[in-house]
């Protein structure tokens, strides 16, 4: 918008100048600055005042052309005839070429404008959907942050749920199968405790790469308070889900022989559920099987995948 007011200003275009600061003024305060808002307001207004100023200007030139063109009449009147049949003729010839030439130069004067309106017009939708675009992305950006754990970068609690609750009234409404993996590292507060809250920090964050890698389409993995994560298997069974919970326990157990590890061997737990239509009555049901099959895995020695039968866990291989 600045950039059009200053085309205007170079160009003469001074009856553009008041509606150009007037977008700016809304432009501005619509973006949250107010003093750039009020002093394009203001600047609008002294424009406007100021055209309107030159209107009367003009308006007073014309009257004085009249009363000058009425005095040069009688002043004829008195003159000979026949000469003042000339001077008339002459006067109305030049007369109508005057006007011919003023209504040449207001329709350029209109075609002008109108190109300039135009312009403008596309200056400012351009500038508007530029803002439009950046609000959306900010949004985008935002959402992210809302549904995302600051440290390990996963899903956080509440927007893994909201994916849990679609995927049970997915299940609910189109049957299928799905699975949900609660993994929490062993032996946790021994580490923060020894080595170092930083060291755990760096631990969380490799155990949440591990299990967000290799995942399967539609899978999901979510930080639920502290040391404790729940991946999201969806279209998984019973045997899928178990062979994916021991494919991560394993990447994690062997996650301290790589370059970015933490240096040292650490293990997890996992507790899975498998959810059929129809076989769990609600998200928070299905979440409890697999925190009790998670329970069974720490008392069972810890490093391992149990899983929620109808009346029993199944334990895979352990290392």
């Amino acid at each position: 918008i600045r950039e059009a007011i200053g085309e205007a200003e170079k160009h003469g275009f001074r009856a553009q100048l008041p509606g150009l600061h007037k977008v700016l003024s809304d432009v501005a305060e619509a973006a949250g600055q107010p003093e750039v808002a009020l002093q394009a307001a203001r600047e609008a207004l002294a424009l406007a005042e100021s055209f309107t100023g030159e209107r009367e200007e003009r308006a007073v030139a014309e009257m004085q052309a009249r009363y000058d063109a009425a005095e040069k009449q009688r002043e004829i009147e008195r003159l000979d005839q026949a000469q003042r049949i000339r001077e008339l003729e002459l006067a109305r010839s030049r007369e109508e070429n005057a006007r011919q030439g003023e209504q040449l130069a207001r329709q350029d004067l209109r075609l002008l404008l109108f190109a300039i309106g135009g312009g403008a017009f596309a200056l400012i939708s351009a500038l508007l959907f530029a803002l439009w675009r950046a609000s959306r992305r900010h949004g985008e950006r935002l959402r992210l942050l809302a549904d995302t754990d600051g440290l390990t970068r996963v899903l956080n609690r509440r927007a893994f749920l909201e994916r849990a609750q679609q995927a049970w009234e997915r299940l609910q409404e189109e049957g299928g199968a799905a699975s949900i993996a609660l993994v929490d590292a062993d032996h946790f507060k021994k580490i923060n405790d020894t080595r170092g809250h930083q060291v755990g920090d760096r631990t969380l964050q490799r155990i949440a790469a591990a299990l967000q890698s290799d995942l399967a389409p539609g899978a999901a993995v979510g930080r639920m308070g502290g040391e404790e994560f729940a991946v999201l298997l969806a279209g998984a069974d019973t045997d899928t889900a178990l062979a994916a919970a021991e494919a991560a326990r394993a990447r994690v157990g062997s996650d301290h022989l790589r370059p970015e590890g933490v240096g040292f061997p650490v293990t997890v737990s996992i507790g899975v559920a498998s959810l059929h239509a129809g076989k769990v009555a609600s998200v928070e049901d299905w979440l409890l099987a697999a925190d009790k099959a998670l329970y069974a895995a720490k008392a069972a020695g810890r490093n391992r995948v149990l899983v929620a039968g109808p009346e029993q866990f199944l334990r895979t291989a352990t290392i």
